[in-house]
């Protein structure tokens, strides 16, 4: 790893101005808090100077502050290799930022320009064929960068194969030469899915790979870790910390993933981080390893079995997946979402269904349009009577306003009011109060059903990815 500059501490930001911690205003307020700043963008540097408001600012003191790129967008694993274009966009805009290295989780994030929803990437089996498929796709990558790669643990939420993780990072890291990020809250996951202490099956590991380290927030439910960032710093992940961090020998960087603390946390917590490493952080300059060359390529197309089984699978990590579904949902069609699918576990289903692979496998439209179309025939199930009228409201709204691309007073031929009124009535009163019991739901499909068919005024808006319908009168 001589190959690579000793940065100190960093703290990362979604370079939004917008939120919390601002970097910039907190290290003009404490000098010498941290000495960088790690953050995340899209691939196109020209997008990222469009969408992260922060970016000019980052561009503007990357002298005084130097900038770390960690795109989380860049497959690891998964069925198809990243397209050329994508690593040609991901190799300039490292390059214009001056990023020593670039870094990513070693997952499945995205296909055919869909992510998944809540950037919940999946992790590979770990398994001797799972490893095989990630080596094809680190030495693609890293083959691509200008700068080194670093491959980041991923968050384990299900345990396949019997590797431990670390095992398999360590083998990726050997095998293909490229240093390793150690993500605390990702290997707090893996020690509660395998029911492991939290230093169990760490003993033989070669931290002198270890290049970064990233501490973060995150929420435990039982033995499920939720990589939650604006959650609290968990006791177990200092723990990791204050027994991890002096094995790692080669260190060149620490990065505290506070996006979403308050400043005054954000300050203690990179205050107790900077008291921790007052010594230089490298020991030795080992760790580069063997690896450099290309390994013979492997099938990838078996990645899509782990899909279909993630997504049919009872268990900690579908709930979760269908919790963040069910958010991503409700911020495109929340009237077709409350009519056909209430509940979390209501939306099993369609995480299941050929409708949801397909928006993911094609990407040919939004998830909210996919989830329209295969609600519409969920409709006809009697007990779902009404609800089509949501459904065809929606599909109406967004078709029309794609047609307009601006706002517009129109009208629709069912006066839908009260049921538009009911779902933000029922919302706060079963979800805020933690009556989950879909059955309560029944009172918006009876307003659909008595809603007179008349002429119908509307107002239609945009507001993110939703058709915001605004009754005239």
């Amino acid at each position: 790893m001589n190959a690579l500059p000793h940065l100190g501490l960093g703290l990362s930001s979604n370079a939004q101005t917008g939120d919390q911690p601002r970097p910039y205003a907190l290290l003009d307020a404490n000098p010498g808090l941290f000495d960088y700043v790690e953050y995340s963008a899209p691939l196109d540097v020209a997008q990222a100077r469009l969408e992260a408001s922060l970016f000019p600012e980052l561009e503007r003191r990357r002298a005084q502050v130097p900038l770390v790129y960690h795109p989380v967008h860049l497959n690891l694993f998964g069925p198809e290799l990243e397209s050329a274009e994508r690593l040609a966009l991901a190799a300039a805009h490292v390059t214009a930022v001056g990023s020593p290295w670039v870094s990513n989780d070693v997952g499945w994030w995205h296909h055919a320009g869909n992510a998944l929803p809540g950037y919940l990437y999946l992790s590979p089996p770990l398994t001797a064929e799972g490893l095989a498929q990630c080596v094809h796709h680190v030495e693609h990558v890293r083959d691509a960068m200008p700068v080194p790669l670093l491959i980041e643990n991923p968050v384990v939420t299900t345990a396949r194969g019997s590797m431990h993780v670390m095992d398999f990072m360590a083998k990726l890291s050997r095998t293909t030469g490229c240093p390793l990020l150690l993500d605390l809250g990702h290997l707090l996951s893996h020690q509660l899915t395998r029911g492991l202490g939290l230093l169990e099956g760490l003993d033989d590991f070669p931290w002198e790979r270890v290049a970064q380290i990233h501490l973060a927030g995150g929420v435990v439910t039982g033995q499920v870790y939720a990589d939650d960032h604006p959650q609290p710093i968990r006791d177990e992940t200092w723990s990791l910390f204050d027994a991890l961090r002096p094995r790692c020998t080669a260190l060149r960087a620490i990065t505290y993933e506070g996006d979403g603390h308050p400043e005054p946390v954000a300050r203690r917590v990179l205050e107790r981080l900077r008291s921790s490493i007052s010594g230089p952080l490298s020991l030795s300059g080992e760790g580069q390893g063997e690896g450099q060359t290309k390994s013979p390529a492997v099938p990838l197309a078996s990645a899509w079995s782990l899909f279909d089984e993630v997504h049919t699978t009872p268990g900690p990590e579908l709930d979760y997946r269908l919790a963040v579904l069910a958010e991503r949902l409700d911020a495109e069609v929340p009237l077709a979402r409350a009519a056909v699918t209430p509940t979390t576990q209501s939306l099993a289903p369609f995480a299941a269904s050929r409708a949801f692979r397909e928006w993911f496998e094609r990407g040919t439209r939004s998830i909210g349009d996919a989830f329209l179309n295969w609600a519409l025939i969920e409709s006809r199930r009697p007990e779902l009577s009404g609800s089509d009228a949501l459904i065809s409201l929606e599909l109406w709204a967004r078709t029309t306003y794609a047609r307009t691309k601006k706002p517009i007073d129109t009208v629709f031929p069912v006066d839908l009011t009260e049921a538009v009124h009911a779902v933000p009535a029922l919302k706060r009163h079963l979800r805020g109060r933690g009556l989950l019991d879909g059955a309560g739901w029944a009172g918006l499909l009876q307003c659909a059903r008595r809603a007179p068919r008349v002429p119908w005024p509307v107002h239609l808006s945009l507001d993110g990815a939703r058709v915001v319908i605004t009754p005239k009168s």
